[in-house]
């Protein structure tokens, strides 16, 4: 019976532990089914598969150095994204696993061993990053549309406007203050009041008018 371990992830708040638990099963399922002896379990939560994320991805640098430890001779995965989506990680990974006679198996992209397979993984992890880079150009092209038709996009609104049903509707209060004659000072001082009782965090409690206006909504999180 072979030791093998399984690696499980999720990218964002729109996923949960569910989502770990799932992956967690088809493994365990997969693992029973074939045979395999699973040691330990990593999984990280709420972090992208984005190859500059790679370092903060706790397990899974823990789990590469288990790899160097020699502990275990088969890594189960749910799919290939959740190793990685960078195809330059999944290049990494497969050569150094080599090295180190490890096998990676995705369970639900199990294609096996001939020639063939190599080419389907190959194209799994080149979809896993095209995946990426695709949701960011249609979330940009989203914005873009969004800014054409003069609508909030996400933040703060800006200085001079409130924003209702991500629509921008003009603060009398700060848009009066130039024309009230007040003084270039006092404006740029009501302006920075303003803008830290607008600040994430911040312990002050802005003015009623003001409350509605500066908070927008934030702009849409990507799943990794």
């Amino acid at each position: 019976m072979k030791d093998a371990v399984i690696y499980a992830r999720y990218s964002s708040d729109k996923q949960d532990e569910a989502s770990i638990d799932a992956q967690v099963r088809a493994c365990r399922e997969y693992a029973a089914g074939k045979g395999y002896a699973v040691l330990e379990v990593y999984a990280d939560e709420a972090v992208s598969g984005k190859g500059s994320k790679t370092a903060s991805r706790k397990a899974y640098q823990k789990l590469l150095r288990d790899v160097n430890k020699g502990r275990f001779d088969t890594i189960l995965i749910h799919k290939y994204d959740r190793v990685a989506r960078n195809l330059g990680e999944h290049v990494n990974l497969e050569k150094k696993l080599k090295d180190r006679a490890v096998e990676l198996i995705a369970v639900a992209q199990d294609f096996g061993s001939s020639a063939e397979a190599k080419i389907m993984k190959t194209l799994m992890w080149s979809l896993s990053e095209y995946y990426l880079d695709n949701l960011s150009s249609e979330t940009k092209k989203g914005h873009r549309e969004t800014a054409m038709k003069a609508k909030h996009n996400g933040g703060y609104a800006p200085f001079g406007y409130d924003v209702v049903n991500q629509e921008y509707v003009v603060n009398e209060l700060e848009a009066g203050l130039p024309a009230s004659g007040a003084s270039p000072s006092n404006t740029h001082r009501y302006m920075k009041c303003s803008e830290m009782r607008s600040t994430p965090g911040h312990t002050s409690t802005p003015p009623r008018r003001r409350s509605a206006g500066r908070t927008g909504g934030a702009s849409p999180t990507l799943s990794e």
